[in-house]
């Protein structure tokens, strides 16, 4: 924390507000991971998704809306958390359909298969299981693909879920 609190204050010094919005979401990370101190990471990530809107980069404007997602999530806001999740996932669908450098393309594929993992979750809080059934759909292109091995861990999870529901 002491070190992510290093890189905010530079990051302030620089006036880049790409640069600033990454050391705070960054620290709301810190937060949320590390310490479990959920208010604190949502103020992060808000601060974060001010400055953000200073800049063009839109991969970086729906990382910070999937962190807030992830918050509003684990604090049982799923109705709320599922729009942000469902705007992460448009963002991201039509982000890997782009002719894009690799890299790219695999950031772009990781935030459309975690949104739409995190939207699995908020569907099944919801005990919305038919939406669960189709959005898990959407996972099977990925799942043999060795580069998305912890995603596919989560659908599998998912799926193990379901199946228990349904006895």
């Amino acid at each position: 924390l002491k070190f992510m609190d290093s890189c905010v204050q530079t990051a302030r010094k620089t006036e880049d507000a790409a640069l600033i919005s990454k050391a705070l979401l960054d620290r709301g990370i810190v937060y949320y991971f590390n310490y479990r101190n959920f208010d604190r990471a949502l103020e992060q990530y808000l601060l974060a998704a001010q400055s953000a809107e200073y800049t063009d980069d839109d991969y970086l404007k729906f990382k910070i809306k999937y962190q807030i997602g992830v918050v509003k999530s684990y604090l049982g806001f799923y109705q709320e958390a599922t729009q942000y999740f469902e705007d992460c996932f448009s963002f991201f669908a039509k982000s890997i359909q782009l002719n894009s450098h690799p890299t790219i393309l695999f950031n772009n594929t990781r935030g459309y298969l975690n949104s739409l993992h995190q939207l699995i979750i908020c569907a099944r809080q919801l005990k919305h299981w038919e939406k669960v059934d189709e959005l898990l759909l959407l996972a099977q292109p990925y799942q043999n693909d060795p580069a998305f091995a912890q995603e596919k861990a989560y659908f599998l999870k998912e799926q193990g879920i379901v199946a228990h529901h349904q006895g």
